[in-house]
């Protein structure tokens, strides 16, 4: 059976299991999901239309079409 232990914080209320003394808030270990590139190493290829994909990390960026284009991956301002 679950009891309130202390006041209640709405979210954040905790709970102990009287029979395992176990609780209701527990702490997690953060792990790397996903990890790009610096934004000065990307190697960027268009894939689409209007999307350029870094073909080393898979980084999607949408580039500001008539405004900015890639020069040997990178990508560069056009100059008015």
């Amino acid at each position: 059976m679950w009891k309130q232990k202390g006041e209640d914080k709405g979210l954040w209320t905790e709970y102990i299991n009287e029979t395992t003394g176990e609780s209701s808030i527990k702490e997690h270990k953060a792990r790397v999901v996903w990890k790009s590139c610096k934004w000065n190493d990307h190697d960027f290829k268009w894939t689409g239309t209007r999307e350029l994909t870094c073909q080393k990390c898979q980084f999607i960026y949408k580039p500001l079409i008539g405004m900015e284009t890639v020069v040997d991956g990178r990508i560069v301002p056009i100059k008015r």
